[in-house]
């Protein structure tokens, strides 16, 4: 009788690999968005107070991502992109924002604080002094999202050539 309860537990394994397998083939796109986006809030924690692995944290970036990536399946596949892009860059400058003004205050941006930016006008020299090329290192995520999404498009495109070229000689 255990002999094969194990084998339907093998057998609910091997499907949960099959159904994860095409999910991660499939959905390409969300995947790399979600990922790029823990890296950056893991990075900004590294760089600004100093231990990029707390439980908590981690765990309340991945429900924002999660809840805002899950709004780009409401989009076609084509403007998806776009959806997920303006995201990441969205959260590179903020990112790039925090920062720059934890190297001030030790402390991270507010709404109240970017509504008052206006302000900023007499210290901007000071504050183009703490910048430096580190800060824009976020970037690079958004660069290699977009080459994900270069790499996928042209990966269609062979398959999409290839299933033509076996009608045409099939016919």
């Amino acid at each position: 009788m255990k002999r094969k309860r194990s084998i339907d537990i093998n057998k609910i394994i091997s499907k949960l690999k099959q159904n994860i397998f095409k999910y991660a083939s499939t959905n390409i796109l969300f995947l790399s968005y979600a990922i790029i986006s823990i890296l950056l809030s893991l990075i900004l924690r590294l760089v600004t107070i100093g231990t990029p692995i707390q439980i908590k944290a981690i765990i309340c970036d991945l429900i924002v991502v999660l809840i805002v990536g899950s709004f780009g399946y409401f989009f076609k596949p084509k403007t998806q992109f776009t959806y997920y892009l303006c995201w990441l860059l969205f959260f590179t400058g903020v990112a790039i924002g925090n920062t720059i003004y934890y190297k001030f205050y030790q402390s991270f941006l507010s709404i109240n604080l970017i509504a008052t930016a206006s302000m900023v006008h007499g210290v901007k020299d000071a504050a183009l002094d703490k910048i430096n090329i580190f800060q824009f290192t976020y970037i690079i995520g958004d660069i290699i999202f977009v080459l994900i999404q270069i790499k996928q498009n042209t990966i269609m495109k062979l398959k999409t050539l290839k299933m033509v070229k076996k009608d045409l000689f099939i016919h």
